[in-house]
């Protein structure tokens, strides 16, 4: 049976029965009155479901026309749709795939256009609309140039548009055209925390180097924005003795030093390579880098493991015997020291003239990197236009902070993957004196909704586990623990409505103390590590710092 027999069929016993009722309830000479009422009625729905039916079957024809790539056939039924019912449940769709066929066949992108317009002004409140500005932003940068700035001021009003989407793809539309109204909108993406977003947005600022070394075409040597890294100048010669190769080949110990002289003070360098004994050297090590352990609750410290595997790489991939005399230079060229102090690049443009363009969209920053030259006195790294143009304009790009000894950019992997245990409060409750030691009891809280819970026997249950460690002031650890906890309620709105806390107390000597906190639920997915520093007085307790 067709759909249309089927709906006359469905009509004809609705039909039958509202007589069949008419006839119960009514008698006499009233019932043919009653009879056309009905008539009417049955023929109004029978129109209405009709017109249904076939608007479906129009919008299935379409999508397979669509699909078959039979764009001129897919206007067509689509066309035919909306003339049956231009206000019905899939006109905005017809509207929608109208504009998207017109859009491959060449020559109708003009008309694509106006299609994709009607979507947005006649059904403004369709799933499909936003997706017609965007095909409308890819076809008003094709027609960029012609009918007289028609599609430039569409663009230019596309970035103001509410959605941020719109708002960024007409901004990488008008910066291919190195328009300047594009240029707030693009810092916008780069500030955002999108890598993706960040890396477009910064691409496109590159076409505008050309305006912007117009802008920095003043920029001296001694300004706040030079280009160049400082001079490295060692207070004794001992800097460079040290660092110094011994024998024919480098030794690992010999490279870590290198590395070290790219991510520290000059100071502290200088007194770490001054200690004689093997032992003191060793425990300075430990300490620079438990300092900064992402993790400090576990064994395994990142950051550390992070700089060896770095600068085995970069001696590996940008090592050079350098045939200069009277002078010291690293087993790198500055390719090596760039590696060393930020990693992987996510892009590498190499110029061929001696000169490669790195970007890094975490760290929103692009340089300009001499391969095969030594960087030792500030002349193989060079900020990027663009970087200097974001940093002028206080978006996340610290030209100073890169040229610093102390960068040492690194990201916790497991930060990366999980998410983060949101709204944690973590602080001294309170603190008593204990004869020659003081007591200090911290409390952690968060809200329980963090926490993953199942449905079992009327309760939900959720489980979370926790470590905290206590270091003193030379990172040796002087109190642990670590428990699971099993966590239980009622209803979803007491999980909504309640913290999960808990108290840590310590009895401590005085002294300068580390508090570091995991709490990790891995059925969430979701990951806290929390450092509290704090010194123990004879009068108390004071508290110094989160981090």
């Amino acid at each position: 049976m067709d759909q249309k027999k089927h709906t006359e069929s469905r009509g004809s016993m609705i039909y039958k029965e509202v007589i069949s009722m008419s006839n119960c309830h009514h008698r006499g000479r009233h019932i043919n009155f009653y009879r056309k009422i009905m008539v009417c009625l049955f023929m109004c729905f029978s129109a209405l479901t009709f017109a249904s039916d076939m608007s479906s079957h129009l919008h299935s024809r379409g999508k397979k026309y669509v699909r078959e790539r039979k764009w001129r056939q897919a206007i067509q039924t689509y066309n035919q749709l909306l003339e049956e019912q231009s206000s019905g449940q899939y006109s905005d769709d017809a509207a929608f795939w109208i504009g998207f066929s017109q859009e491959q066949i060449p020559g109708m992108e003009k008309d694509a256009f106006e299609s994709f317009n009607r979507v947005a002004e006649v059904y403004p409140g369709s799933p499909w609309m936003d997706d017609a500005r965007i095909h409308q932003i890819m076809i008003a940068r094709k027609l960029y140039k012609m009918e007289d700035g028609k599609y430039n001021r569409f663009l230019k009003k596309m970035i103001l548009d509410e959605n941020i989407q719109i708002r960024y793809q007409a901004a990488l539309a008008l910066a291919a055209f190195k328009d300047t109204a594009a240029m707030p909108v693009l810092e916008e993406m780069i500030n955002t925390g999108d890598e993706d977003m960040a890396g477009k947005a910064m691409e496109a600022l590159e076409g505008y180097s050309d305006i912007l070394k117009d802008d920095f075409s003043d920029v001296s040597e001694d300004d706040e924005f030079a280009n160049k890294e400082p001079l490295r100048k060692a207070d004794s010669n001992i800097l460079f003795r040290k660092l110094h190769r011994e024998g024919e080949s480098w030794t690992k110990e010999r490279l870590l030093r290198n590395g070290l002289f790219h991510i520290v003070s000059q100071k502290d360098l200088i007194f770490y390579l001054s200690l004689e004994n093997e032992w003191d050297q060793k425990e300075w090590w430990r300490k620079f880098w438990k300092s900064r352990d992402p993790t400090p609750t576990t064994e395994l410290n990142e950051a550390e493991k992070e700089f060896i595997s770095r600068v085995m790489y970069a001696w590996e991939n940008f090592g050079r015997e350098w045939n200069f005399e009277k002078d010291y230079y690293p087993p790198w060229d500055s390719r090596g020291e760039v590696y060393i102090k930020l990693g992987e690049p996510d892009k590498i443009k190499r110029r061929g003239d001696g000169w490669e363009e790195w970007t890094y969209r975490k760290h929103r920053i692009a340089l300009r990197i001499a391969d095969y030259l030594p960087n030792h006195k500030g002349e193989g790294i060079v900020l990027g236009v663009v970087s200097k143009y974001l940093y002028k304009k206080n978006i996340r790009i610290n030209s100073k902070r890169f040229t610093e000894r102390s960068l040492f950019a690194f990201s916790n992997p497991e930060f990366d993957k999980a998410r983060k245990i949101s709204d944690l409060t973590f602080k001294l409750e309170s603190a008593t004196d204990s004869g020659n030691k003081a007591r200090a009891s911290f409390e952690y809280a968060f809200p329980a909704e963090n926490i993953r819970f199942k449905s079992s026997h009327d309760v939900f249950q959720g489980t979370y586990t926790s470590r905290w460690v206590l270091f003193d002031e030379d990172y040796r650890v002087v109190q642990a623990d670590g428990y699971s906890d099993n966590v239980v309620f009622n209803s979803r709105k007491e999980i909504l409505e309640n913290e999960i806390y808990r108290q840590i107390q310590l009895d401590l000597m005085p002294g300068s103390y580390l508090l570091a906190l995991r709490i990790e639920d891995k059925d969430a997915n979701r990951l806290g590590i929390y450092k509290k520093r704090f010194n123990i007085k004879n009068k108390g307790v004071q508290e110094i710092s989160n981090e």
